[in-house]
Formats: C-alpha cells, sequence, structure tokens
C-alpha cells in the first residue's frame, strides 16, 4: 500500500463498523512523516495576512497576535486576519477546530462595556480571561505577565526552553551551516537571555555564560540535529532511508551539510559525540568533507 495513496478507513460505533472509505487527503495518524508533511504543507500560511498582525505556529496550533492603540481597532485587525486565514484554509482544503478557537484581550486596565463581536465565519469567537498556548497558562492581565521575573530562575529556563527555542531552531538543518559568525551572533542573544534569566554580569564573555548556566549553544542544536539524522541514514530508520542507498544519500549530504569547517564532529567540545556515539558508527563520527 502506498503511503499517500489508496488508503480507506472505516469508524467503529458501540461495535458496529461502517463501510470503508477512500481517504484523499491527509497522512495516516501516529506517523513520523506526517507532522513533517503538514508543517511543509501550511508553511505558507503566514504569507496569508498580508502584513496584518502577527502569526505564531509551532507544530498544528496557530496563534494571532495584534498590538492596537484601541480596542476597536484590535477587534477589526483581527477579524480581518482571522476571515484571512479562514480563507486560506478552504483553499488548502484544511478545516479549523471551532471549539478550541479563542481569544484574549490584554491590556494594562480593564475594559468597560461590551468587547465588539469577533467573527469566526458565521459563529462567534468566545473572549476568555485566561488560556493555555504551548503549556503555558496565560491571563489577560498584566500584572501577571511582570510578576514572571519573580519566578526562579529554573523556572524561567524551563518557560525559555520551551517555548523560545523551539522557535529559534526551528528548520535548523537548513540555516544552521550558514557561517560561524551568525552562529555566534545567535549565541549571544542566546547567552542574553542566560544573563537576564539569572541575573548574571552582563560583562560575561557569551561562552562562559552558557558555561556557567550549563546551557547547550546554538551550535550544539544544529550538530545534534545533523548527527541524529546521519545516524537515521547510517541505520536506515524510516521507510524514506530505507528505499535509498547509502552512498545515494551521503553524496548530497556531503555537499550541503558539511560547507563549514566548523562540523569537526571528533573531539568537539560540545560533547555531541558522548550523547550520541554510544550507538553511532565510527565512520560517521569521522565524516570529512570530500
Amino acid at each position: 500500500m502506498c503511503y499517500l495513496t489508496n488508503r480507506s478507513q472505516f469508524t467503529v460505533v458501540n461495535g458496529c463498523k461502517s463501510s470503508s472509505g477512500c481517504v484523499r487527503f491527509g497522512v495516516p495518524p501516529g506517523s513520523l512523516l506526517g507532522p513533517r508533511l503538514y508543517t511543509i504543507f501550511v508553511n505558507d500560511l503566514p504569507d496569508c495576512l498580508d502584513g496584518t498582525g502577527e502569526i505564531y505556529l509551532y507544530a498544528d496550533d496557530t496563534t494571532l497576535s495584534y498590538i492596537g492603540r484601541s480596542v476597536e481597532e484590535i477587534f477589526t485587525a483581527l477579524n480581518k486576519m482571522v476571515n484571512d486565514v479562514l480563507l486560506w484554509n478552504r483553499i488548502n482544503q484544511l478545516i479549523i477546530h471551532q471549539v478550541k478557537t479563542e481569544a484574549m484581550l490584554i491590556r494594562k486596565s480593564p475594559f468597560v462595556g461590551p468587547l465588539p463581536p469577533l467573527y469566526f465565519g458565521s459563529h462567534f469567537i468566545q473572549i476568555v480571561e485566561s488560556s493555555t498556548c504551548l503549556g503555558f497558562n496565560l491571563d489577560n492581565k498584566v500584572g501577571a505577565l511582570k510578576r514572571m521575573k519573580y519566578l526562579p530562575g529554573k523556572t524561567l529556563a524551563e518557560i525559555y526552553f520551551k517555548t523560545i527555542i523551539p522557535s529559534v531552531t526551528y528548520g535548523i538543518m537548513s540555516w544552521g551551516n550558514c557561517s560561524t559568525t551568525l552562529l555566534s551572533y545567535s549565541d549571544t542573544i542566546h547567552s542574553r537571555a542566560a544573563k537576564i534569566i539569572y541575573s548574571l554580569d552582563s560583562s560575561l564573555s557569551d561562552a562562559a555564560c552558557l558555561l556557567t548556566c550549563s546551557w547547550p549553544s546554538i551550535s550544539y542544536f544544529y550538530k545534534k540535529c545533523v548527527l541524529s539524522f546521519m545516524h537515521k541514514i547510517y541505520f536506515r530508520l524510516g521507510t524514506f532511508f530505507q528505499r535509498m542507498p547509502l552512498a545515494d544519500l551521503c553524496v548530497p549530504l556531503n555537499r550541503w551539510l558539511y560547507p563549514d569547517p566548523i562540523l569537526k564532529w571528533a573531539g568537539t567540545p560540545y560533547g555531541i559525540e558522548g550523547l550520541l556515539s554510544g550507538t553511532l558508527p565510527t565512520k560517521l563520527l569521522k565524516f570529512q568533507r570530500a
């Protein structure tokens, strides 16, 4: 059976099976390739907003935001953004979960009076006072955001690595080999976050800062990602790699994954070989540019 075509499904209710129906769209649930194909499919979703507000994507969670001078301006912009997203989904034959769609107005002082309606097609979007975004609870009081600075450093670091780092390292397989200079600039911003969270001396160097906090650098995430990818190739993990000879995979990878001298696999100070060398063959650990 082909992975993407000639698939069928049926439903079981109270022990009774329905007749099988052909699945013309989507991928098998629970698959490894499914989330990656979905991410590629919705990657141009932010382009539909035409510069109005911001949109944040994380897997199948989508968050819209807009900052305005008045409540009327905000709700007018949000209505336009929601309509644009709905149109994009209709064109691309995707369905938004209406029940899980909600809105929250965050401002310094409580808003007096009824809020303007926020539409979801012909329905209304529920306005809430608190919500959960990527496992983090938010409310509509700015004071709650200010109180975050009083949280322990360990808690703030956990929030940082669960909400910020996934966005920073998104697509790192593609842009991680850009240049040592750009990666160093990323580490500078990364270490700045560490200084804020742990109240470290601002004059501390980036390397010393990350060492003090026991934080991995952005380069570490890239190297770990590449090593994991190479590990899957070598051991044919996944149907995609099983269908291609190792020689056909290593030749193009050698050209675009290893253009920078920063990738010195053996003896790297980031300790990546300590994480994966137990299962990675020596051939990959000593892989060099041709």
